[in-house]
């Protein structure tokens, strides 16, 4: 289970830490780093053309009305909403190292929710597992905390199999207004050919990132029997031939084929988080840190 307190505690890992986008020459609006979510450019000026500004950003009602070229000027913007979409579903409730995958995922998306607030974007989002509930963007620290709480109280929730990625997703697009940055931090356990074209559709008026949580067992299960439960039926999981591990991982690998499909959209980023890593390797991927 996720606690609140230590939530809020991870406060102090982003203190002092910005998500930079890359410099932005003279009229290039909204260049952008592969790998990295930046903010939007936003216009600022127009000034007399210089040698080596991009003539796509050539001004031209000051052209015309001035008689020599001019070239507009674009800035960073001064707030960019992050909308988090956080899964604590069945499929979550599971892990074998370190944490549950929900566990880790409550984490990563209070390490963002903080970075936002770092950021001075306003935040909010959609956390789901038992029905679902939305926190509308608000800035400051209102709305880290009013996400923190929903995160920490539907990770003490019993999950159900209503709530879902399919129902979650069409919940925080009607919402979200574009030029934000969408974070959706899941297992992606029901992604299928709809819910791509859903997340590739939600990215073309924002940025997406995808964070896929795993756990090992997942990708590289070892040989032998496993006791598994639901938490109220248990059976027992036969992975000792080449062939049960074979179709134990099939499922696994094809989210993964379908996720760094949707990855190579110049709009979605996909980062792996592994139960056993530290949720703040997120941090660094977003931040294009080493």
């Amino acid at each position: 289970m996720a606690a609140l307190a230590d939530l809020v505690a991870l406060r102090t890992q982003v203190h002092g830490r910005r998500i930079r986008p890359p410099a932005a020459s003279a009229g290039v609006p909204g260049g952008r780093a592969p790998g990295k979510l930046n903010r939007g450019m936003e216009f600022a000026e127009s000034r007399p053309y210089r040698a080596g500004d991009d003539v796509r950003s050539i001004d031209w009602r000051q052209t015309a009305r001035r008689g020599v070229p001019f070239t507009k000027l674009f800035r960073e913007e001064h707030e960019r909403p992050v909308h988090l979409l956080v899964d604590l579903g069945p499929s979550m409730r599971f892990g074998t190292r370190v944490a549950f995958k929900s566990v880790t995922a409550a984490r990563a998306a209070a390490l963002l929710a903080w970075q936002a607030v770092e950021n001075g974007d306003r935040v909010g989002g959609i956390v789901f597992g038992s029905g679902h509930r939305e926190v509308r963007p608000q800035g400051r620290h209102q709305g880290a905390l009013a996400l923190l709480r929903q995160l920490a109280d539907m990770s003490a929730a019993t999950p159900d199999a209503q709530s879902s990625l399919a129902t979650a997703l069409p919940a925080m697009a009607s919402t979200v207004r574009p030029g934000g940055i969408c974070i959706l931090v899941s297992d992606f356990q029901s992604l299928d050919d709809a819910l791509a074209q859903a997340i590739t559709a939600l990215s073309l008026r924002n940025d997406v990132a995808l964070v896929q949580v795993s756990d090992v067992f997942e990708s590289a299960p070892p040989q032998g029997l496993f006791p598994v439960s639901d938490g109220t039926r248990g059976t027992v999981l036969d992975l000792r031939s080449d062939a049960s591990r074979t179709a134990w991982l099939a499922p696994f690998a094809a989210r993964r084929a379908l996720l760094d499909k949707l990855a190579h959209h110049p709009r979605i980023r996909l980062l792996a988080l592994s139960t056993e890593e530290d949720p703040a390797c997120v941090l660094r991927l977003l931040a294009g840190s080493p």
